[in-house]
């Protein structure tokens, strides 16, 4: 997808009304200039969230949430920054221009897509409540046996695909989707003979898939006549929909996953459909693989728990085993669930029900104690060979922990199950990490500095204040003093960037600073620095205040630039290069003036 142009998100930040948009999410009281309400990022019984209407930003006093309307619609949705972006951006009406390919709008194209995908999903869904026939009957016999009625049909909308080559294609030509759409939505399959297409789903009854936000993207199908060879079929890949980018329901349990600080990871529909139906509703399906980072990323901004209830056959084991290593890579915390022997989670639930179904989830065992049973019962513990073997494969999985000090509880533990001293696991280890090419190591420094830790000296931080009070003060720094004269890198990047904005002539107040920084400690910090504002000063002491501020970040970049040339001066004498040496003694002087 297209980058969103800079000018169009102006445009979305300044035609959004911040208090009426956060006043949807928690109620808010005016307080002088501004508003004040009950965080909605945290529990509080004391109001500490305010928003500063004529700012466009929000600040929580109490767990530090900052930001302006697009900060604000990423953490209450959890969306990343565009899709946070085209969400204002449709309630405001604004068209959000991104280029494609065949001389059509890329967003165009996806909204057509999502729209065929909306007409066959109501498609499918008529057929399997309306229509008329054996095969009809037979579609609706297919889930009242899995015990899905009326309620389920319609909750999950779910349908039938008639047994005709282009039963859906007539109902979307009928509705004005043009082929190349059609095709381009993966439900219908070109002929051998490029003349034209077929349904791609036949005889099936169809489970939609929707992405996150409730949006069609593909479809799901199973047969019911055993002379089919596959037992189910799913939409290719397509502008919409990437396979290992959705998890199946999690449009609907996404909430619950929040409140309930976890989400139970299973395979296939009704894996997700039949706990969900018995009130356990923090579930989602990944289609029968293992988790990709894509779909690990997408529950991390739900809940950091994940607990694995795969099928415990080989293919199950295998899936739950391969996303073991990418949940710890992610830094999610993980544990893995069992039913009985032959048991999926629907038919467990619909043989022994919900309550033993949720013993089962809570007595599941950490990823540590999983992958070192399956281990012993695959190399056996009998013999120094299996051992080490066992040893080598926990290593591995191991050496994903980011967190130091439970990769260090691991080792101990590894090395009491397999009755060795821990030196003996911390010597293979060693060897493990030999034999594998790692990263080269980032210079400390350079890794602090990565994270933009928005943290200024008390004048950098009263000049920002005034930066973002008004722009007249902005338009007086402006003349006064350079960024690089800041000590900070992040400070330096804020006065840069506000520069940068008023030399477009585009607004520099906090609202548009805060969506120009993708660090979230910087936007919290810079809408804290903001709520504090330099306003609550009287005229007189704000404009001693901003002279002090001025000449003591000057001051300490005069200091700075005098130890550098000490050094140069110093270099130039020992080599004898007089031309290198005036330069600086000439600039030294200056200083000592200045």
């Amino acid at each position: 997808m297209s980058l969103i142009p800079e000018d169009v998100i102006t445009r979305v930040v300044e035609r959004t009304d911040i208090v009426a948009l956060i006043g949807t999410y928690t109620p808010l009281k005016r307080a002088g200039r501004n508003f004040k309400g009950l965080c909605p990022f945290h529990n509080e019984k004391t109001p500490s969230f305010t928003v500063t209407p004529d700012k466009q930003i929000f600040h929580c006093f109490g767990c530090g949430a900052g930001g302006n309307v697009v900060s604000f619609v990423m953490k209450q949705e959890r969306l990343e920054f565009p899709e946070a972006v085209r969400f204002l951006a449709e309630k405001a009406g604004i068209e959000i221009p991104v280029g494609g390919r065949d001389g059509m709008p890329e967003d165009s194209i996806r909204d057509k897509i999502f729209a065929a995908n909306a007409a066959a999903v109501a498609y499918f869904h008529h057929n399997l409540l309306a229509g008329r026939g054996q095969a009809f009957d037979a579609a609706r016999d297919y889930l009242k046996g899995r015990d899905l009625h009326l309620e389920a049909v319609k909750r999950f909308q779910l349908g039938y695909a008639p047994d005709a080559w282009d039963g859906l294609i007539k109902h979307l030509r009928t509705n004005g989707f043009e082929a190349g759409i059609i095709e381009k939505s993966g439900l219908v399959v070109q002929r051998d003979d490029h003349k034209g297409c077929y349904d791609r789903f036949r005889g099936r009854v169809i489970f939609p898939i929707f992405d996150y936000r409730g949006r069609p993207v593909a479809f799901g199908a199973r047969a019911l006549r055993q002379e089919d060879k596959a037992k189910y079929i799913n939409s290719p890949e397509t502008p919409v929909y990437t396979k290992g980018r959705h998890l199946y329901g999690f449009n609907w349990s996404k909430e619950a996953a929040g409140r309930e600080d976890r989400v139970i990871i299973v395979e296939g529909y009704l894996d997700f459909i039949r706990p969900f139906l018995a009130g356990v509703e923090h579930v989602a399906a990944s289609q029968g693989t293992a988790l990709t980072p894509d779909q690990i990323r997408l529950i991390r901004r739900y809940t950091h728990n994940v607990t694995m209830l795969f099928d415990m056959d080989k293919a199950g084991q295998s899936a739950a085993l391969r996303s073991l290593d990418i949940l710890l890579e992610e830094e999610m915390d993980v544990k893995v669930a069992a039913l009985a022997d032959g048991e999926d989670p629907d038919s467990f639930i619909r043989a022994y029900g919900a309550d033993d179904f949720r013993r089962r989830v809570a007595g599941a065992k950490s990823l540590f104690d999983f992958k070192l049973e399956y281990l012993v019962s695959a190399f056996g513990m009998d013999k120094p060979e299996g051992r080490g073997a066992v040893c080598r494969e926990m290593l591995t999985t191991i050496e994903k922990v980011k967190n130091e000090i439970v990769k260090n509880g691991y080792l101990r533990e590894l090395a009491s199950r397999l009755n060795v001293s821990e030196d003996v696991v911390l010597r293979e280890r060693q060897n493990i990490l030999k034999k594998q090419p790692g990263a080269p190591v980032r210079p400390q420094e350079e890794a602090v500095e990565s994270a933009l830790v928005a943290e200024f000296s008390s004048d950098e931080e009263w000049l920002l204040r005034f930066v973002m009070a008004d722009v007249q003060w902005l338009q007086k720094a402006r003349t006064q003093i350079s960024p690089e004269e800041l000590s900070g890198k992040a400070a330096r990047q804020v006065l840069a960037t506000a520069y940068r904005l008023l030399d477009e002539g585009r607004d520099a107040g906090p609202a548009s600073l805060a969506v120009a920084f993708e660090d979230e400690a910087l936007r919290r910090r810079l809408t804290a620095l903001s709520c504090a504002g330099a306003e609550i000063l009287d005229p007189a002491t704000a404009s001693r205040a901003f002279a002090d501020s001025i000449k003591a970040i000057r001051d300490r970049a005069r200091k700075a630039r005098r130890q550098e040339l000490r050094g140069v001066i110093r270099r130039a004498e020992q080599t004898d290069d007089q031309e290198a040496l005036r330069r600086a003694q000439e600039e030294f002087n200056q200083l000592l003036k200045g």
